[in-house]
């Protein structure tokens, strides 16, 4: 088993709409020895928005030379891919934003397996990442960017793990998903294909091909490449689906 310790900081607070500004991932085996790294910021090419500036300081200025997402987005799906993803608030914010940009750039969206801190049982739970780093008396880095934060969840993971063995994590590693059809999606994205289904809706049977781009329980937002168009789907009603190369 890997692990891939992200972390993303952004131009706005709503993953749908927001933009990386800078991304840092930190890649381990089971012994969670670093293994790989990487972190860059990112030139969003949209503004910060206030509350955004004010929590994790990056200005627009300094992302003018920065690389775009696109020149980036290959090595970054590629480090993830087949990793089980952990962070803090990852779930509904990181891997949702990676997704929308992804999908922005013409690349195929991921679905990991994923860790969020804040479903481990031995931690008690603390409303950010650093109130859960002090109260297990772990230093923590410079506030709310990318790669200190990366390094204080690792810390963190390894603490829990010193502790109480690395079977302890393993019960709060969550599926992308739990429906099967929704399942067949996040499976083929991830190979690098499209998926192939007919819908059922009340009227009519439609017909979509392409890939998805979030998914929650039983529901998914599929981004339909024939018209370029996003569809909120419910997976019950989805027919067949088959692989497209």
């Amino acid at each position: 088993m890997e692990f891939a310790f992200l972390d993303i900081e952004a131009t706005g607070s709503n993953p749908y709409r927001a933009r990386i500004v800078e991304i840092a991932i930190i890649i381990t085996g089971e012994g969670l020895s670093e293994r790989d790294r990487f972190s860059t910021l990112i030139r969003p090419e949209v503004p910060i928005d206030r509350k955004s500036h004010s929590i994790h300081g990056i200005s627009e200025k300094e992302l003018v030379d920065a690389p775009s997402f696109q020149e980036v987005a290959g090595k970054v799906r590629e480090l993830l891919l087949g990793k089980v993803v952990i962070g803090y608030r990852i779930g509904d914010f990181d891997l949702r934003l990676l997704n929308m940009e992804l999908a922005r750039t013409g690349n195929l969206t991921i679905f990991p397996r994923y860790l969020d801190l804040k479903d481990l049982e031995q931690i008690p739970r603390r409303k950010s990442l650093y109130h859960m780093a002090r109260s297990m008396s772990i230093p923590a880095g410079r506030l709310h960017r990318a790669m200190p934060d990366v390094r204080t969840t690792l810390k963190i993971i390894r603490e829990v793990v010193r502790k109480y063995g690395l079977q302890a994590i393993i019960p709060a590693i969550r599926n992308p998903v739990s429906h099967p059809k929704l399942s067949i999606l996040a499976e083929n994205t991830n190979m690098g294909f499209l998926s192939h289904f007919l819908y059922r809706s009340r009227f009519r049977i439609s017909e979509h091909v392409g890939f998805p781009l979030t998914m929650d329980t039983n529901r998914v937002l599929f981004r339909n490449t024939y018209i370029n168009r996003n569809f909120r789907l419910h997976a019950s009603k989805i027919i067949n689906i088959e692989r497209v190369k």
